[in-house]
């Protein structure tokens, strides 16, 4: 089993190594439990290992399998709270493994690809239909902005004080505002660019890769 050149730099992060050379074991055991057969690896992927392939029936499906990291963690209840309005079909996750079974996109070409007025117009679609109700277990942006309150000093006292600390302070004062203000009142994508909404067969255009957050409409 090949494992992309661009994912290697995960073997720097907590756990990375042991997750990479653990891949081939994760894999055989997604393939024989859903029945697929997989061809070689996307080479766009950057924190998981992506691959196209098929079901038992000749379906087309992405075997995903996630790194673990916070940003991935609710991925797969994000997909399923969708449901396929606006984003890809999730067709069966493995929580133990992090591997997702998800609808493939054929032809797959990244809105990136597009015109940038084309693209307005399908993010314009998109959007507003991935703003759906939704509770537990996903974080919301008070959350998020708490994290950062609470880790910009340590970060910037790590990087070795690279710009005044009077930045620092003006940052947290923002945040302090943006939690006094925020309505955490929809799941929204949090990641949504050109190269996350690809071509399809199902819909014209659908959203890949969530990293979801309930927050104010986006």
């Amino acid at each position: 089993m090949r494992i992309p050149e661009r994912i290697g730099w995960l073997r720097s992060l907590p756990g990375g190594s042991g997750w990479l050379d653990g891949l081939p074991t994760t894999v055989e055991a997604c393939v024989d439990a859903w029945g697929l057969s997989l061809d070689e690896p996307f080479e766009d992927s950057f924190v998981s290992w992506v691959a196209p392939g098929r079901s038992a029936d000749g379906t087309g499906v992405v075997l995903k399998v996630q790194y673990p990291h916070g940003e991935a963690e609710f991925e797969a209840d994000a997909l399923a709270a969708w449901d396929g309005n606006g984003a890809v079909q999730i067709l069966a996750h493995d929580r133990d493994h992090h591997a997702l079974l998800l609808e493939r996109c054929v032809p797959g070409t990244h809105l990136s690809s597009i015109g940038p007025d084309d693209a307005i117009g399908v993010l314009i679609d998109v959007l507003p239909r991935l703003w759906v109700e939704a509770g537990g277990p996903f974080r919301s942006v008070a959350d998020e902005a708490q994290d950062w309150i609470d880790d910009l000093p340590t970060r910037w006292q790590r990087a070795e004080r690279p710009f005044p600390e009077r930045l620092v302070d003006a940052a947290i004062e923002s945040l302090g505002e943006l939690l006094a203000d925020v309505e955490a009142t929809v799941l929204v994508h949090q990641d949504l660019h050109g190269d996350n909404v690809l071509a399809a067969e199902r819909e014209p255009w659908l959203a890949i890769d969530p990293k979801p957050l309930l927050a104010d409409r986006e």
